[in-house]
């Protein structure tokens, strides 16, 4: 009975109601600060500084994954010297390096928009060897760690969905799907789109019309260097029709695999899903905007066209959903609009999705402009 209040509440709402950014646009746009020196010293707790050598790529340390378990990475800066004073170009090279390295090392760290970069130029050289007794280096800027949400707690759900509504529109615009797998990305930031799903999932009426559900967190917290493509893991499944088992079921995924790198393990979940419900009619995947799939090299095996309900495109669509909707014959599903017939695009043909006009280039959506 305690769920009956807060499922009027969602009744009441519910009837109411990156994409990769480049280095050239993060070097070009990118916050600058210029000070004497960087004190290392004074880093905050919830700050950590990847230390370069000078004139270095190579960080010497990064962060520990089970340390910052639980909180997002929110804005990183470059520390570095003005020296040699007047050589742009060779400063802008090193820099274009350094993010090239930490992006590799650090996979997916570039999709942030340009106000969460930044750099930070020491003046306070006269010689190359002061320069080189200053500190170099990424300083990273963490959120506060989230506090897990309680799926089983309905009351709490319908707090976790508020300001947000994908999952409610995008299903219910949709309400002829049936015989559903639904694939959802139960990483942290999820967590109000994985509410929603459960919100809906409790109507009486939308009970019936999903076979499975597979969740996936990407790993397990497995470390970032050990997750292998196709064999990350973290994939869990139920085929139970009871709201309190598959509630609970949430709860056990995202504690196992908060944190991480941001890139997930998309297409194996959904071709472990595949494989364990061959008669499902329609594939579901709930994912996240700005975590671009690890593992879509995996794309050819999918044999079933997928429908893509994305979630949180408030700054852009990420065109790898694009492609893989397009790919499988299937479609991607926003809180506004529903975009079918992917696959009957031809090359140069242009589209235009919220306030961004994609092209599509050697069969492949590309972001053409923003207006």
């Amino acid at each position: 009975m305690r769920l009956l209040l807060p499922l009027v509440a969602l009744c009441c709402y519910w009837s109411l109601t990156a994409q990769h950014l480049p280095v050239e646009a993060i070097l070009q746009e990118g916050n600058l600060t210029e000070i004497m020196r960087f004190d290392t010293a004074t880093l905050a707790p919830h700050q950590y500084f990847v230390a370069l050598k000078y004139a270095s790529r190579q960080p010497l340390n990064l962060p520990d994954h089970e340390s910052w378990r639980g909180a997002r990475l929110l804005r990183i800066d470059l520390v570095y010297t003005d020296f040699p004073k007047g050589n742009r170009r060779r400063q802008q090279a090193l820099n274009r390096q350094r993010l090239l390295e930490l992006e590799r090392r650090m996979p997916g760290r570039l999709r942030h928009d340009t106000e969460s970069w930044g750099f930070i130029r020491q003046t306070n050289c006269r010689t190359e060897a002061e320069a080189r007794a200053l500190p170099h280096g990424f300083l990273l800027t963490y959120s506060d760690k989230d506090e897990l949400p309680d799926f089983t707690d309905a009351a709490q759900l319908v707090q976790l969905t508020e300001g947000d509504s994908t999952i409610f529109h995008a299903l219910g615009r949709n309400a002829s799907w049936h015989k559903m797998m639904v694939v959802t990305d139960l990483t942290g930031s999820m967590s109000p789109y994985t509410a929603q799903l459960l919100l809906w999932f409790m109507l009486a009426e939308n009970t019936g019309k999903v076979e499975h559900i597979v969740f996936f967190n990407d790993g397990d917290d497995k470390p970032d260097a050990e997750k292998i493509i196709g064999k990350t893991g973290g994939i869990y499944h139920t085929q139970t029709k009871s709201f309190e088992a598959i509630a609970e079921l949430a709860n056990r995924v995202v504690e196992r695999g908060t944190g991480g790198d941001e890139p997930e393990n998309n297409l194996e979940a959904l071709l472990y899903g595949l494989k364990i419900c061959p008669e499902c009619e329609e594939i579901i995947m709930i994912a996240d905007n700005w975590a671009t799939p690890r593992d879509m090299v995996l794309i050819n095996q999918v044999n079933k066209p997928v429908r893509i309900i994305l979630c949180g495109i408030d700054n852009g669509i990420n065109p790898a959903y694009l492609n893989l909707a397009r790919s499988t014959g299937g479609s991607v599903h926003t809180i506004e609009d529903d975009l079918d017939n992917l696959i009957n695009l031809n090359e140069g043909q242009e589209m235009k999705i919220g306030r961004e006009i994609f092209v599509i280039r050697r069969g492949k959506f590309e972001l053409l402009k923003k207006i």
